[in-house]
């Protein structure tokens, strides 16, 4: 259905692949992986993520930015970065586990 794959430093997270099944997407499969991954890092780590845009991924940008993330262009690709801690969440999902 859909995966985050991370890379966890001492100060900072970075986001390598965040990837939901083309027949989910727009359904809260990517914000629910999102929200889980924001909400439980420690609070104040610095969240990261780097991709470039295609026709294809276009709508990751807008689920970024729902999540709070400043989303800049740097070099051709784009990069989205904000603090961990408390996110919004769509009202029916609720993430079930550690």
């Amino acid at each position: 259905i859909g995966f985050l794959v991370c890379q966890e430093r001492s100060a900072e997270s970075l986001i390598l692949a965040l990837v939901v099944s083309c027949s989910l997407q727009g359904r809260g499969v990517g914000s629910a992986l999102l929200g889980w991954f924001v909400a439980s890092r420690s609070p104040g780590l610095s969240l990261t993520a780097t991709w470039n845009e295609t026709e294809y991924n276009a709508g990751i940008r807008g689920l970024y930015e729902w999540h709070k993330f400043h989303v800049t262009e740097l070099h051709g690709m784009l990069v989205a970065s904000r603090e961990a801690g408390p996110t919004e969440m769509p009202d029916w999902v609720r993430v079930i586990g550690p």
